[in-house]
């Protein structure tokens, strides 16, 4: 278990520009706000290996920065990609992280990967999937800050099975730090607000 549970704390807001961490054991997010257009599902590791308690979302699309190329961007749409793309909220991540296999489906090289001076990434909110297909889907977008940028990728150890899990993105401050992050592990709801 997390420190958090162990401390028997369920709920946590991460508030970036103020610098302040708030504990809580009871739901930061009501039902009120999961209607909100920030809200986010949390997505359920546990079938790919056991004890993986992140905090990640389903990815709809992501758009890459190359470095002298920024007016013609790589945009990546998730469903295109051999495995769904989850995007882990990473409050101890400065930086950005691929798994090794979204960054073998990409590119053809590590190489290229070094090529990336940004990125942004546009993550579904909740409900957005149970939503009618006539309707536009909600995202909350998040965008890198060039001060913060620094891309790796590597096989992460959380899997049981490299084969089948989803690939991953692991978004630090690089992408956190003009917001305030909140997470209800219990409610599996995650919500981001922006000044």
């Amino acid at each position: 278990p997390t420190v958090l549970k162990q401390l028997g704390y369920t709920s946590f807001s991460l508030n970036y520009p103020e610098r302040t961490l708030k504990l809580s054991k009871s739901n930061l997010i009501s039902a009120d706000e999961e209607t909100n257009n920030n809200a986010l599902d949390l997505f359920d590791f546990s079938p790919y290996g056991p004890n993986l308690h992140h905090y990640g979302v389903v990815c709809e699309s992501f758009t890459l920065y190359k470095m002298g190329n920024k007016k013609s961007p790589l945009h990546i749409t998730c469903s295109s990609l051999k495995r769904p793309v989850i995007c882990v909220l990473d409050s101890g991540l400065t930086g950005c992280i691929f798994s090794d296999s979204l960054r073998d489906e990409l590119f053809s090289s590590t190489k290229k990967l070094n090529d990336i001076t940004g990125a942004e990434v546009h993550l579904q909110t909740s409900g957005s999937s149970r939503k009618a297909e006539t309707k536009p889907s909600s995202t909350v977008v998040l965008q890198s800050d060039t001060n913060h940028w620094f891309l790796s990728s590597f096989k992460l150890p959380w899997f049981d099975n490299d084969d089948t899990h989803p690939h991953v993105i692991a978004l630090g401050a690089t992408f956190l730090a003009t917001s305030t992050l909140t997470v209800d592990p219990l409610s599996a709801r995650a919500m981001l607000e922006f000044d």
